[in-house]
């Protein structure tokens, strides 16, 4: 199974080789990537790759935004009709491009199949993250201070990066040991970890520098009170 992982520095001028290279290492110990990225800039690198498969080929829209995904999009005809497109293309990374060129966040509804993806803004920086509704790719990210953000649909290569600060989130520790029915992370927006989130299945969500999770009552209230409402009700300001 292929995996996407990268990092966005927002302020840190320095190259991002090493940490693409470090997570690369954690996914793959034994069949390193000897040129791992995508670059997209000095600051910012993303990898879509497999033990066996290599690298895989982005595909960039008109728009200049560049699109990494994983697995595969099953309703071909139907995305190719809606988008009013007569060539038909088998790239997952097409297809759920020009859907959500069409649908924007709104996307995932009519994209069907077992995938993962990440939308890359070259000009503001941003990053819109995806899931089907199954869940089966996974996609974690970190987000620091506006500083970077770094993301993978396999959490060890965050946990392998120095920046990323490992420590159990003892709340969630605990929510996981005593709900009987809840079997694995992620379920929702949050993991087990205090500096890694989750994108729930069946979202798009789009990640600025100064992102901050928030919800409908929290905007209402001013309480923090987000963590009770979980899985439901969360998206990026």
């Amino acid at each position: 199974m292929n995996d996407i992982f990268g990092i966005i520095h927002y302020k840190k001028n320095t190259s991002v080789s090493y940490e693409l290279s470090v997570m690369a290492s954690a996914l793959f110990p034994s069949a390193a990537i000897s040129q791992p990225a995508t670059y997209l800039s000095d600051l910012a690198g993303i990898v879509i790759s497999g033990p066996e498969s290599g690298v895989l080929t982005p595909f960039t829209l008109a728009s200049g935004k560049i699109v990494f995904a994983i697995g595969s999009v099953q309703n071909t005809a139907e995305i190719l009709q809606f988008c009013r497109m007569k060539n038909g293309t088998e790239h997952p990374g097409e297809l759920i491009g020009v859907a959500y060129e069409q649908l924007g966040q709104r996307c995932t509804e009519l994209l069907k199949g077992h995938y993962a993806f990440v939308i890359y803004d070259p000009q503001t920086g941003h990053c819109t993250f995806g899931r089907d509704n199954s869940g089966r790719f996974p996609l974690f990210y970190s987000l620091n201070n506006g500083e970077y953000l770094a993301f993978s649909s396999d959490i060890r290569a965050l946990l392998a990066l120095p920046m990323t600060d490992g420590r159990l989130n003892n709340e969630q520790m605990l929510r996981f040991l005593t709900t009987p029915d809840l079997q694995s992370f992620p379920g929702g927006k949050h993991t087990i970890y205090n500096t890694i989130d989750s994108i729930p299945p069946e979202n798009c969500i789009v990640i600025r520098p100064v992102s901050r999770w928030t919800c409908a009552e929290e905007k209402k209230t001013g309480r923090k009170i987000c963590l009770k409402l979980i899985p439901a009700g969360f998206w990026p300001e």
